[in-house]
């Protein structure tokens, strides 16, 4: 029924068919409807004129340890960086919760992914208590609300895996896969690409060597998508 429920607006429908349809038109044509709706309108909102694309790739990096210090699987930290991401595209901070705001992205990744999420009271020590666990709480709960409770979205790795199967290609390499996802999220422009973009330029980008060469294969995706390397692309360590 048109006038029901399930077809009151787009996004609802692109829902119903992400966890229905992909029996009828397959995972990859609902993953590229599905991405539209958790595209990052702005890299930072116009408003948090304290926060640069630097202040963002050093909390990353630093989110990237804590998650190995949890021994969290990669995909936490994927989404971390996503929700974080889709947060600062919508709403305007200052650099006095940022740290914060980045913990509010890990913890709720960490709930969703990880069946031992941290608790708040480990947060609070790694952040040398300069946030009380209430503050914790509190931004959760603002981070929740600002998306709207949407917390999965589609992933760049899990639609290159899912192309790899379906065309029978050559599986990628899950290190060489970790490696330069790790680069395209830390890249100040191919971090707010369609995910799908990104997916099927970075098949083309590794079919092209032999062997699976991280730094060779990410050169070679920045030449096709027409993008420059950023300057401290070689600080961060996956």
């Amino acid at each position: 029924k048109q006038n029901g429920p399930v077809f009151q607006n787009r996004k609802t429908n692109a829902v119903f068919l992400f966890c229905f349809g992909r029996w009828i038109v397959g995972p990859i044509a609902i993953f590229y409807l599905f991405q539209n709706f958790y595209e990052v309108k702005n890299r930072i909102h116009p408003k948090s004129i304290s926060i640069s694309v630097s202040h963002r790739r050093k909390l990353l990096d630093w989110l990237l340890r804590v998650n190995q210090q949890f021994s969290f699987n990669f995909d936490t930290w994927v989404l971390t960086a996503s929700i974080l991401d889709r947060f600062l595209s919508a709403q305007p901070i200052e650099t006095d919760i940022f740290q914060l705001a980045g913990c509010a992205a890990f913890l709720i990744a960490a709930k969703h992914e990880e069946r031992d999420p941290p608790k708040v009271s480990e947060l609070v020590s790694l952040c040398a208590k300069c946030y009380m666990k209430s503050d914790f709480l509190k931004m959760e709960r603002i981070m929740l609300r600002v998306l709207e409770w949407n917390i999965q979205t589609p992933m760049i790795h899990n639609l290159v895996r899912e192309v790899a199967l379906i065309q029978n290609l050559k599986p990628v390499d899950e290190d060489f896969l970790t490696q330069i996802i790790g680069k395209i999220i830390f890249h100040k422009s191919l971090a707010y690409m369609p995910p799908s973009k990104l997916a099927f330029t970075l098949i083309s980008a590794s079919d092209k060597f032999e062997v699976q060469d991280v730094e060779k294969a990410f050169k070679y995706l920045l030449y096709l998508l027409k993008q420059e390397p950023d300057e401290t692309d070689d600080d961060i360590n996956y």
